[in-house]
């Protein structure tokens, strides 16, 4: 490491020729031990490295206990501002991860920072532009980007750039190549608000900070009635849209970049892209292979871990598990194990909460869901859940309610299927018009959603449309033949007395219509 070498990461610099720490023009005061620990660190970030290796590494011939460097982390994180741990990670009874995106300046480095590392999913969300021509609508432009940069951090395996640091380039004109060198970023969302009348109108794209290329745009338009209202739904609705993006992005790049010989992020990435496109039994199948094989190559992995789990109750749920019981043991182990290792993840309490619901306890499932919605505010899929665990609960009216909100937060939703679930809820109030009406937008959406299907030509049955009931159970049994009864009935996985009272009425029809128990 030349001696004049400057590593830079999230607006600090850590100075090898001074041994200090900046913050700006600020200098950040700490003991040498804690500043050696940084240093190591920051030279072996994005790996994993083991209490001993520290140990060894800053107190060398020395004896000290484990008390003594988990002083000097939390005197670093605490001169970083990384009580979230979103800088240093803690991996536990492992060691630490220097997650930031770290670049160097140094005696052969260029005048531009020489990037040492850029995480895949590493995002600097930049301050919107207010286009309303009245500055006192900036604190809605300021407000979204506070909101996107919160929402963003989200988003499975991404590592968002601070506020404090993307707001540098606020009423500034830079070359998004040169901001993501800067930041240490491989993608930039920028955007902007303006306010016309009695609507408020929201542009946000997203780009490649490596080429300057614009990836994707979209518009969102509202009418404005409760101001923070909309702009929550406006927020949580870009946050949603990049979520599948960048993994489509990044699965594409990994194809390109390392299709021959794909590491376990790479397969990650890949398995949710898969997954994203559309809810069928093969793409589950697919993802699920990915996810192994990318647990296989990490066994660490998180996210591998809970892309197993996930899929596995998926098959169960979708009715293409082969063996029932032991998709849902494998997802019980495998989401036991990511919590242990990452306790705050959303998307894992609400892949336990799917895991609890297949096993019928579903008051369990539902707090399990309410938690990934404390981490995460626009989980939609927690939201999609809790309506599902409260329909088998009998509570159609607030399964309706969840399943409502879920349909706000993401209106083109079509891969956790709100509009069969809004069908079904209908269907078992005796609703059966406005079902009808629900499982159309759902079979429009996604012509392979069998259950879909099979229970449109029930609402058609019921409401003596025997003809178009016929049809649609002609298509279901092209999609799943040999379906039973009671199939559905395990998948269900309740005893609630009022839910079977309102499914019995269901099945009735379909037994009419041939359908065998």
């Amino acid at each position: 490491m030349p001696a004049s070498t400057v590593f830079r990461f999230e607006g600090h610099a850590l100075d090898m020729t001074r041994g200090c720490l900046l913050r700006g023009q600020n200098e950040i005061v700490l003991r040498p031990k804690s500043f050696a620990v940084l240093q190591y660190l920051v030279s072996n970030a994005n790996r994993l490295v083991s209490k001993e290796e520290i140990l060894k590494a800053v107190w060398s011939n020395v004896f000290v206990t484990d008390d003594s460097l988990t002083q000097c982390v939390r005197e670093v994180r605490a001169a970083l501002d990384d009580g979230e741990q979103r800088i240093i990670k803690t991996v536990p009874r492992r060691g630490y991860v220097f997650t930031a995106p770290v670049t160097s300046e140094g005696s052969e480095a260029s005048d531009q920072h020489k990037p040492l590392t850029v995480p895949r999913l590493s995002i600097a969300v930049l301050p919107f532009l207010n286009l309303s021509n009245d500055p006192d609508q900036e604190y809605l432009a300021d407000g979204v980007t506070d909101s996107l940069t919160t929402d963003v951090s989200h988003i499975p395996g991404s590592f968002v750039i601070a506020r404090s640091s993307a707001f540098m380039y606020k009423e500034k004109v830079a070359d998004a190549r040169q901001i993501g060198r800067d930041l240490g970023v491989r993608y930039l969302v920028e955007g902007s608000i303006q306010r016309v009348s009695d609507r408020l109108r929201a542009n946000v794209q997203l780009v490649d900070a490596l080429t300057g290329t614009h990836l994707w745009a979209e518009r969102y338009d509202r009418a404005v009635a409760d101001i923070l209202a909309v702009q929550e739904d406006i927020v949580c609705r870009i946050a949603l849209s990049l979520d599948v993006v960048l993994h489509e992005v990044e699965s594409q790049r990994a194809l390109r970049e390392r299709a021959a010989n794909p590491d376990a992020t790479d397969l990650v990435l890949r398995a949710w892209a898969t997954w994203n496109r559309k809810v069928t039994p093969s793409n589950i199948a697919s993802a699920l292979r990915l996810f192994e094989e990318a647990l296989r190559l990490d066994p660490l992995s998180t996210a591998a871990m809970i892309g197993v789990a996930r899929m596995n109750i998926a098959q169960v749920l979708n009715h293409s598990s082969e063996d029932r019981q032991r998709s849902i043991l494998v997802a019980e182990e495998t989401i036991a194990q990511a919590l242990d290792l990452d306790p705050r993840n959303a998307l894992a309490h609400l892949t336990r909460g799917l895991v609890l619901r297949a096993q019928g306890n579903l008051e369990a499932s539902l707090a399990a869901f309410h938690k990934a919605i404390e981490l995460n505010p626009s989980e939609v899929r927690a939201y999609v859940a809790i309506g599902d665990s409260n329909l088998l609960l009998g509570r159609a009216e607030q399964a309706i309610d969840a399943l409502q909100h879920a349909l706000r937060l993401d209106p083109r939703e079509h891969r956790n299927n709100i509009f069969a679930m809004l069908g079904w809820s209908h269907l078992l109030l005796g609703q059966d018009e406005a079902a009808i009406e629900w499982f159309l937008r759902s079979v429009h959406s996604n012509p392979e959603a069998r259950r879909s299907h099979v229970w449109l030509a029930c609402a058609y049955a019921l409401t003596g449309k025997r003809d178009a009931a016929l049809e649609e159970l002609r298509i279901f049994n092209g999609l799943m033949p040999g379906f039973r009864l009671s199939q559905n009935s395990a998948v269900d996985a309740s005893e609630n007395t009022v839910y079977l009272r309102q499914r019995e009425r269901l099945y009735a029809a379909l037994r009419e219509l041939g359908v065998p128990d």
